[in-house]
């Protein structure tokens, strides 16, 4: 198949999109969509007194599962702690989040981490990034119907975790499409019913 760009054509035999929020715009030419929610999320970096305290060796990295829910890493690379709340930003287009810091997402965050995290420090800057959420929070590694040599790679919001075992499943879909009809791979096909279901009830919680 060939690939056209405004710099250049090329040619190959396997097509891997990992458009994230983009998704669609990409998938809607081929007739196939998935039901995705973007989320504009926002992590804030917290300055503790005392570093140490909050060092990789001493201090994990976690997530609090409750309603709502937060999650955070420890100092790394900076005397800073990042957390944020997570699934708890407004929906949005990928073309139109402001990038502005959300001050009631802020004070909500602030207000976990000096209960829970007391000696955190107070917040320095805040980032927004960008959630894309299918109904079931799962990844999507699967051939496109009806375009089998093109296949969606999604992380759906948790793809750091396991970026290695992703690119190495979309590696192996792409060397042998038949593997998209067999375990593990058939969990995350784009026909499951959490993609295909209109009436099907979205759940984010991990």
């Amino acid at each position: 198949m060939e690939v056209i760009t405004p710099h250049a054509r090329y040619s190959a035999g396997q097509v891997v999109l990992c458009t994230d929020a983009w998704a669609n715009t990409l998938l809607e030419p081929l007739g196939t969509t998935v039901p995705l929610t973007v989320l504009d999320q926002q992590v804030t970096y917290f300055e503790p007194a005392d570093p140490a305290r909050f060092a990789p060796e001493v201090f994990p990295v976690w997530i609090w599962l409750d309603d709502p829910s937060f999650f955070g890493f420890p100092c790394y690379g900076e005397p800073t702690v990042k957390a944020g709340e997570d699934c708890g930003g407004p929906e949005v287009r990928p073309g139109n989040r402001t990038g502005t810091t959300d001050p009631m997402m802020l004070e909500r965050l602030c207000d976990f981490m000096a209960e829970r995290l007391p000696g955190s420090g107070a917040p320095v800057r805040s980032k927004r990034c960008l959630y894309t959420l299918p109904p079931d929070r799962d990844f999507v590694l699967s051939p496109v119907p009806g375009a089998d040599r093109v296949l969606v790679g999604l992380g759906a919001a948790h793809a750091y975790k396991f970026a290695p075992t992703l690119g190495r499943m979309l590696a192996e879909l792409a060397d042998s499409p038949a593997l998209a009809s067999t375990e593990p791979y058939t969990a995350f096909r784009l026909d499951r019913p959490a993609l295909t279901d209109a009436g099907y009830a979205a759940h984010w919680m991990t």
